[in-house]
């Protein structure tokens, strides 16, 4: 009977994370009425975007929010193509659009007095930051906004992305988490999987922030208030992880402040970004994005552990009790029907919701795909080392 008992508990830890995450991605969230009238600075880390960072600039330009209240800074990482090129085309037109060269920057730094400098500047260059955090860092730290946008070079955001991401702030809020789509065209089966196992990838961001628990987030499409990180000394608390500029800084944001954080699920504000275009470029990113989850606080280690590990023993439950339980079975095949069919539930449930499109055809990879995923790649992240760009 411990076979028995173990595949029940197996089924019922699943079966409970499930519901907190169905009850998450239920719970309605409203903007507020109207847009907050504030000074905005959108801060894009770019390094060897040439073939993207043009779609990226266009759309920042042509945003709905007052111009004279909105700066962009684009801060090029000793980029080795044209990116530097194609910024200083658009700033030369676009006065609210600046570009920050970290090359420039190494050896000014070195001549500052530190004395002078706020709080979280000298945090910064007492800690060695990760080069995209270094260069996020940079940015914000030339910025004059009240609300910081963080979004990437390879992203394309949709114009009224500030103006509709400032209607989830309100006085106690200090943080707004977006919602990050994957847009492809032709899409290879790989990308396809990538996109859907992205869509589950929002259900569980919504459900964490909305239950006061907040597991991820999507550095395409954040914005959060200036003052908090001041206040928290910028990402040094975070400098020992080369990825997490989204994740961990949402997890020091909750567990370190007393600011609300809100999850803006509007249809009008999906950010989209390209998928790799190869196994290689998904293994080499993925493993990247994972390493950061070394660092996240216990609690959600501990509900990832319950999650992927109970979903692996309801997948393979079946084969193992065939070759050596076979009285079980049968009791196997039911406990994997009740969980296929519960994500099928959550998954149909998060795509009315948030307004992303769902098909049963691709349904049973993408469940294989994502155990592969984030067991087998998830796992090596925490042995192997990883980088940002090459």
């Amino acid at each position: 009977m411990a076979v028995l008992e173990l595949l029940s508990l197996g089924i019922a830890v699943y079966l409970v994370l499930l519901l907190f995450i169905f009850i998450g991605v239920s719970k309605s969230n409203a903007p507020n009425r109207n847009s907050l009238s504030v000074t905005v600075s959108v801060v894009v880390a770019a390094r060897n975007e040439q073939q993207h960072i043009a779609a990226c600039l266009e759309s920042l330009v042509q945003q709905t929010y007052p111009r004279e209240q909105l700066e962009i800074l684009i801060v090029d990482d000793r980029s080795q193509d044209a990116t530097v090129e194609i910024v200083q085309s658009y700033s030369s037109s676009h006065r609210n659009l600046r570009l920050i060269k970290i090359s420039d920057l190494t050896s000014s730094n070195s001549k500052q007095n530190p004395q002078s400098l706020l709080a979280s500047e000298q945090i910064h260059f007492e800690h060695r930051l990760p080069a995209k955090k270094y260069a996020l860092t940079q940015g914000i730290l030339a910025s004059k906004g009240k609300i910081v946008f963080v979004t990437d070079a390879d992203c394309i955001v949709p114009n009224c992305w500030v103006e509709e991401m400032l209607r989830y702030f309100d006085s106690e809020t200090g943080m707004v988490v977006g919602p990050l789509a994957i847009r492809t065209s032709n899409a290879t089966l790989l990308q396809t999987l990538i996109e859907i196992e992205n869509y589950f990838k929002i259900i569980l961001t919504k459900a964490g922030i909305e239950n006061h628990f907040p597991l991820t987030a999507q550095g395409g499409s954040l914005a959060f208030r200036r003052e908090i990180f001041q206040a928290l000394g910028g990402f040094a608390s975070i400098g020992h992880s080369l990825s997490g500029d989204d994740d961990l800084w949402l997890h020091q944001i909750h567990s370190r402040t007393s600011w609300k954080i809100r999850f803006a699920n509007s249809p009008k504000i999906w950010v989209t970004t390209l998928p790799p275009t190869n196994w290689r470029e998904f293994w080499r990113q993925h493993l990247r994005h994972f390493s950061a989850s070394r660092y996240y606080p216990w609690q959600t280690k501990l509900f990832y552990l319950g999650w992927h590990l109970s979903n692996l023993m309801l997948f393979l439950s079946p084969l193992i009790t065939l070759l050596w339980f076979p009285q079980f079975f049968w009791y196997t095949q039911l406990f994997l029907g009740l969980k296929l069919g519960a994500d099928v539930i959550l998954i149909w449930k998060g795509s009315q919701i948030l307004n992303f499109p769902f098909s049963l055809k691709y349904f049973i990879p993408f469940e294989l795909f994502y155990l592969f995923d984030n067991i087998v790649i998830g796992s090596l992240a925490h042995l192997v080392s990883v980088s940002w760009k090459e």
